[in-house]
């Protein structure tokens, strides 16, 4: 039997770490240890003091050796690591890989340091641990191993859970986590699927061991040489191969109609959507015909996911369609005829401001009476007087009398000539026009599935649309998003649109991508912003979590932009010591202090850089330069966000209102933006502002 190479992640982070010089040549190793690892090139040496006998090193060249899980039985070949020749040993001394007697993962973990991470104490005190309330059997029953109970039973407070923890396999980690969270421990199981086999684990059948949905985010067999020289070139595209089995759950289940999944920036929702949309291709809709639309709020994250799918799929991708909504829809109109051309923004404020103008009605202000004649009279559909009169208005902060609202029809009507003698129309009356157009005359939709991300930001005629372009029934529409990320749309309840996901909402709550330190910064930013789950109910952070420790946010304020800019420079030159420059961010609000500040100070410091306008591109060297809207879906080893001042962030509204919910509405959007972009931040995340600091700034 063919010898089968698995590769760890483990094995990937360590690759990544390597020079590049010294990474082409450890590649090329793997290259040929994955065609044959039992050739005689192949050196297995034994590791003196090693916890687990089964862990040997291999020879690359005289600097560099891989450590190597080479069972007793069976025919699995592990790479778990790479380093320098003494680390590499002491990596493999200290590590231990083992399949769990009741989970039947395979973990790996390094024994020796979670041993001796807490300071010495004698006997643990097991009624101070924080896990006090659980007997040794439900321990063990969420993946902590037997050799190191002893340790999670000493731990006492989450300072100490964050020293252990780093070393215990992850599942194991991730429950402890949830438990302090006060999640009870059978909901703890279900979200980590960690629920034990039928029958006695065999803890030698390493193979049966890695088909399990635990073993399977850690571990992966890779099939051909093409798909190692992608992993291995990637460094930040693990997400390709290793999976949580809370996402792979979502990725491949059955549904019975419309899926909603929430999660927190860093929880994997994106990725979980470009997966299950290649599992639909792949699996489920595989007709020629059988299309799946694949769409997102922006085009640029339209164009990221499009260039990030080409690379996840196969000759499936064929069946997939990758498009922001808006562009879809233009798209689809332009092939019909006799409608008149979208009106645009300017064009809309005009003739609101000019309706205003003729009527002389202007008792509540332009703010107001926009968002009343957009969120409540254009959101809803309402097309005559009396349906305004009778429409109830709950959540709008301002009570309306009969006369008032009739003052405010006045307005709305004459805002309409406005737009109509322009030879234009609106883009959500069109949208309505043609959405019903479709469910008359393709009443089974126009694609079989609709995977929808940032679904937060959607309006309710967007949602009406996406419901029309699917037939209703199994595996329809999957939707990701997360109500504390809504930087466009206003908040909606699907079920009004059409769209129920009662029993079908998941939650991701493990944050991949930022420490802990910024995770709670980021929420911070938020205050006491109450938001909602997309279906009418708040939503909360509670069991959002971080699992790793890094650097504590940089705060640093300065006198002048001259003062700023030469810091960054500064920084900038140092942290490109230790990061790509496409790993480093530099976040402005908007492009207008861009063009006149940051772009300038690093030209003339002769620091390479790239505008994020549209779309990325990885192949220009440089550091990154974009506004806070342009970052979102985007991640970066290094953020710096500029200039959070006073008067910067919050933005001043353009036009001043009295009215309470335009200023609310205003703030939770400002505080969400803000949010965004300083969860993009992987490793550091340092903030600057002149004069006065913005009021969201986390005390």
């Amino acid at each position: 039997m063919k010898p089968i190479v698995i590769l760890g992640d483990n094995y990937l982070d360590s690759h990544n770490k390597l020079p590049k010089k010294a990474s082409k040549k450890v590649a090329e190793f793997v290259k040929k240890f994955m065609q044959d690892p039992t050739r005689r090139g192949v050196n297995y040496e034994t590791i003196q003091g090693a916890k687990d006998s089964h862990l040997k090193t291999v020879r690359i060249d005289i600097h560099y050796r891989a450590v190597v899980l080479q069972p007793a039985k069976g025919n699995l070949y592990t790479l778990l690591w790479v380093d320098n020749h003494d680390d590499a040993y002491e990596w493999g001394r200290k590590h231990v890989v083992r399949i769990h007697p009741i989970t039947g993962a395979l973990q790996d973990f390094d024994q020796e340091e979670a041993e001796k991470a807490l300071p010495a104490r004698g006997p643990a005190k097991t009624d101070l641990s924080l896990f006090q309330q659980f007997d040794d059997k439900e321990l063990i029953s969420l993946g902590t191993p037997s050799a190191l109970l002893h340790s999670v039973k000493a731990i006492t407070s989450k300072k100490d859970l964050e020293a252990v923890g780093k070393h215990l396999p992850r599942e194991c980690h991730e429950a402890l986590q949830f438990l302090v969270e006060g999640i009870p421990i059978e909901d703890v199981r279900e979200m980590l699927q960690s629920q034990a086999p039928t029958g006695t684990v065999d803890t030698t059948d390493f193979e049966k061991a890695l088909e399990h949905p635990d073993s399977r985010r850690r571990f992966a067999a890779i099939e051909s040489v093409e798909k190692l020289e992608q992993v291995l070139s990637e460094p930040l595209q693990k997400w390709r191969i290793f999976l949580h089995p809370s996402q792979q759950r979502l990725i491949s289940a059955d549904f019975n109609g419309p899926v909603l999944v929430l999660g927190g920036p860093g929880t994997g929702k994106t990725v979980v959507a470009m997966h299950r949309a290649r599992y639909l291709a792949k699996h489920v809709y595989t007709g020629d015909s059988d299309k799946i639309l694949v769409t997102t709020f922006t085009k640029n994250l339209a164009e990221d996911l499009e260039r990030n799918l080409k690379e996840l799929c196969g000759d499936e991708f064929k069946r997939i369609q990758v498009t922001n909504l808006h562009a879809w829809f233009a798209s689809y109109t332009q092939r019909q005829r006799g409608y008149p051309r979208i009106a645009s923004r300017r064009e809309v404020k005009t003739s609101l401001e000019d309706a205003i103008s003729k009527t002389g009605i202007d008792d509540w202000g332009f703010d107001f009476l926009e968002n009343e004649i957009t969120q409540v009279i254009k959101l809803n559909g309402l097309t005559t007087e009396e349906e305004y009169l009778g429409f109830p208005r709950s959540g709008r902060g301002r009570r309306l009398s009969r006369s008032q609202r009739t003052k405010i029809w006045r307005v709305y009507q004459e805002y309409r000539k406005g737009i109509i003698s322009r030879g234009k129309i609106e883009r959500i009356d069109l949208q309505r026009r043609f959405r019903r157009q479709i469910q008359i005359k393709n009443p089974k939709g126009l694609f079989r599935a609709v995977v929808v991300d940032e679904a937060q930001d959607w309006n309710p005629e967007d949602w009406r649309l996406i419901r029309a372009l699917a037939p209703k029934g199994k595996n329809d529409l999957f939707l990701v998003g997360d109500g504390h990320q809504r930087i466009y749309g206003p908040r909606v309840v699907l079920g009004k649109c059409g769209i129920n996901v009662r029993g079908r909402t998941s939650r991701l709550l493990i944050n991949y991508r930022t420490s802990r330190e910024i995770r709670n910064w980021s929420v911070g930013v938020l205050g006491d912003l109450v938001t909602d789950d997309l279906s009418g109910r708040p939503d909360s952070h509670r069991g959002y979590t971080s699992l790793w420790e890094g650097v504590e946010p940089e705060i640093h304020s300065f006198q002048s932009m001259e003062e700023e800019g030469e810091f960054l420079v500064g920084l900038i030159n140092e942290l490109l010591g230790h990061y790509d420059p496409s790993e480093i961010c530099i976040v402005h609000r908007n492009m207008k202090q861009n063009d006149h500040l940051y772009s300038k100070f690093l030209d003339d410091a002769k620091i390479p850089f790239f505008e994020l306008r549209k779309t990325d591109d990885p192949s220009v060297k440089g550091v990154r330069l974009a506004t806070m809207h342009r970052v979102k879906g985007l991640e970066f080893r290094c953020m710096i966000l500029s200039q959070v001042s006073k008067g910067v962030i919050p933005e001043k509204l353009e036009h001043d209102s009295p009215d309470p919910i335009v200023e609310t509405e205003h703030e939770a959007k400002e505080r969400s933006l803000l949010y965004v972009a300083a969860s993009r931040a992987r490793d550091r995340l340092i903030v600057t502002w002149l004069d006065e600091p913005s009021p969201y700034l986390p005390k």
